[in-house]
């Protein structure tokens, strides 16, 4: 035998893993979880505004005309629905004065109701007195349409050159 020494054992020899490397890739693991949800969230967000966006605001080919008709009657159908909406508003108390922006928007949520003018058919302006309630849509050809009701029962509809419903209700019936 020789004079060096050798030891050796039966056991195999075990690695421990490092704790800090062990802590460091689940942190890892979690920030590229949660990076990976919010991605998600703001796709599936802005999807969500696309497919919510009015049929107005995406053009079709299809709906393109040159009737000129056909290009007012989403203003057309903007003030009907206003108008139908504002006569079940002032119903109650049997004034125009009930008949604002925000009642509007209750009874028919699909279009904006505002003081300011209108920019566009979802958009409609209304104005209201206790005896006359007017509104008004700018139509998709840039044509300005008015409404405007009288507590008597008159409606008159016509199209005028500044798009507000205060504008529509000072009018009388000119256009």
């Amino acid at each position: 035998m020789d004079d060096s020494f050798v030891f050796r054992t039966t056991e195999p020899v075990r690695r421990q893993l490092d704790r800090r490397l062990v802590k460091a890739g689940v942190r890892i693991g979690l920030v590229l979880a949660v990076f990976a949800w919010f991605a998600n969230w703001v796709i599936a967000s802005e999807r969500r505004s696309f497919s919510d966006r009015p049929a107005s605001a995406v053009p079709s080919p299809e709906h393109v005309t040159d009737d000129a008709d056909a290009t007012l009657q989403e203003g057309r159908d903007a003030l009907q629905h206003a108008f139908v909406a504002a006569r079940a508003a002032s119903k109650e108390r049997r004034t125009f004065l009930d008949a604002g922006p925000a009642r509007l928007t209750e009874l028919q949520p699909g279009y904006s109701y505002v003081d300011g003018p209108s920019t566009m058919p979802r958009i409609v302006s209304v104005a209201s007195s206790e005896e006359a309630w007017a509104a008004a849509v700018m139509a998709s050809d840039g044509t300005c349409l008015w409404v405007r009701a009288t507590a008597s029962g008159d409606v008159t509809r016509t199209t005028g050159d500044e798009c507000t419903g205060s504008a529509a209700l000072a009018s009388h019936g000119r256009g």
